[in-house]
């Protein structure tokens, strides 16, 4: 009996190790099931969010278009009262202004939805225009209609007010709107140039504007790759811990 025991030991080990062996493959298996379940979620969730930007890319309002012409400035933000004397006394502008001046498309400035907008199309404005930083709501600081379309621009703030002696520029952001196409946030720069010769109150301006992103509350779509990736790397770093 004795010169048997290390043979039953050597049994009862075996057994051990191959039921050790079992319950981890079985622990893994399931550990694997619960993951392979919820990165099959994040597949579904990443395909759904990158099906709906592309979609909004389709449909959504893109590209550029400029505008010329004048406006009055004035010394308060309110566009009325004192006219400034120069751009650097300037904190606002009355767009269609005293100046006569016509706000127009500028020729061969159209891309993206604006493509076919004719050159010289008349634009009205919404004024008066603040030169103070922040929050800005105007509805439709700009719009003007080509055949049946309107084409527009919801100012939201005022991002970078820079003067100089003789030119100023004016930066901010706000949603580019036209009929038919979902809306898109967008950017735009007022760059002003004086226009009186040095004595103050007219300004001529040149107005670009242009989309940088997906429209309000569309997922973005790099984001969402990265999600996805994320969830992919994981898979494989839970794979060689469980190996």
């Amino acid at each position: 009996m004795k010169l048997g025991t290390p043979v039953a030991l050597v049994h009862i080990g075996s057994e051990k190790i191959l039921s050790s062996k079992l319950e981890k493959s079985v622990k893994t298996r399931r550990i694997m099931k619960k993951y392979t379940v919820i990165m099959a979620g994040v597949v579904a969730i990443a395909s759904t969010l990158l099906l709906q930007q592309a979609k909004a890319n389709v449909n959504s309002v893109t590209g550029q278009i400029d505008f010329n012409g004048g406006g009055t400035l004035y010394q308060n933000t309110l566009g009325t009262g004192t006219m400034a004397t120069s751009l650097g006394t300037a904190n606002s502008i009355d767009i269609p202004g005293s100046s006569g001046d016509a706000q127009t498309v500028e020729g061969a400035s159209e891309t993206g939805s604006y493509i076919g907008v004719p050159d010289g199309t008349a634009v009205t404005w919404k004024s008066p225009l603040s030169f103070a930083l922040g929050s800005q709501r105007i509805t439709q600081l700009w719009t003007f209609t080509w055949g049946t379309t309107v084409y527009s621009f919801d100012l939201s703030s005022i991002t970078s007010w820079t003067a100089g002696a003789y030119s100023a520029a004016l930066l901010g952001t706000g949603t580019l709107d036209i009929t038919g196409l979902t809306s898109s946030t967008g950017t735009f720069e007022l760059s002003l140039t004086d226009a009186s010769g040095g004595a103050g109150g007219s300004a001529q301006f040149t107005f670009a504007a242009s989309n940088y992103g997906p429209p309000p509350g569309v997922p973005d779509g790099g984001l969402t790759i990265a999600l996805l990736g994320g969830a992919l790397v994981g898979l494989q770093m839970l794979r060689r811990r469980l190996v």
